[in-house]
């Protein structure tokens, strides 16, 4: 049995367990429904260009793409698909389930077929995964110090450097005459810790202000519903920092009233 090296983003859909247990059962098929069209929309987008391969279990998700490591290109371009594919589904598990997520990405030796997943990479997203502490999908520092590396090999500005990485991958929708995710902005960025995760709250302006208003919504209810759950509560407090630091436009969330519940907060 020999393993190759892969791209993989282990993840978990936070609250699923409150749906399956204290939800109805259409509430719980809906879920399901929705994240196998994500899924499915994701192979959609690679349109055959290379094999995707995802496995499932309850609440928790893999995703992972073979690369070569004597191939920079072509391991940076799949890892800059990867990061805007994982972005795709938490746009929409959070527009459509109100529901957030939680996971990491990485690569390393993998054993994967259609039933069997096993090796070191597995392990260590899984391990990284646990560290992201917050609803976010954090980044090995391996991995980013790869993409960074050969984005000064090619000489171009951050930004430029990601618009070409779409690019060059036909993100093109028949009917845009953009980039279907054209981010104006890098796509992973740091946030009150050194630990680099997925900046999602950037995207195509054609629906980005209904995401921002959708996950602003998604935040101030989960600080009134978790008040007095410190384990909890802490991890809205920092996504609601992390949201104000992205959006200063109408989703910009007022904490007046909510620090008055949460007087020790830092917002």
């Amino acid at each position: 049995m020999n393993s190759s090296t892969y791209l993989i983003a282990y993840f978990d859909i936070l609250g699923y367990t409150d749906i399956v247990s204290n939800k109805t059962t259409e509430d719980e098929i809906n879920l399901v429904k929705g994240m196998k069209e994500i899924v499915n929309s994701i192979n959609d987008l690679n349109n055959n260009h290379f094999q995707i391969s995802v496995h499932t279990f309850s609440d928790n998700y893999v995703i992972a793409i073979e690369i070569s490591n004597n191939n920079d290109s072509e391991k940076v371009h799949k890892a800059m698909f990867m990061i805007n594919s994982l972005q795709r589904i938490q746009h929409q598990i959070i527009l459509d389930h109100g529901l957030l997520i939680r996971g990491a990405l990485t690569k390393g030796d993998l054993y994967i077929d259609s039933n069997f997943i096993h090796g070191k990479a597995l392990i260590k997203a899984h391990n990284l995964e646990k560290e992201a502490i917050y609803p976010r999908i954090i980044i090995d520092n391996e991995l980013i110090g790869e993409i960074e590396a050969f984005r000064h090999i090619s000489s171009t500005s951050p930004e430029d450097f990601f618009l070409d990485m779409l690019e060059n991958q036909k993100y093109i929708d028949n009917t845009e005459t953009e980039p279907r995710y054209m981010y104006e902005l890098i796509p992973f960025i740091q946030c009150f810790d050194d630990v680099f995760f997925i900046n999602y709250l950037i995207g195509n302006s054609k629906t980005q202000d209904k995401f921002n208003a959708k996950h602003a919504d998604v935040i101030i209810k989960g600080l009134y519903k978790h008040y007095g759950n410190k384990r909890v509560s802490e991890k809205y407090i920092w996504l609601c920092n992390y949201h104000n630091m992205q959006c200063s436009d109408g989703a910009y969330i007022d904490t007046s009233n909510i620090k008055e519940l949460y007087q020790d907060a830092e917002l």
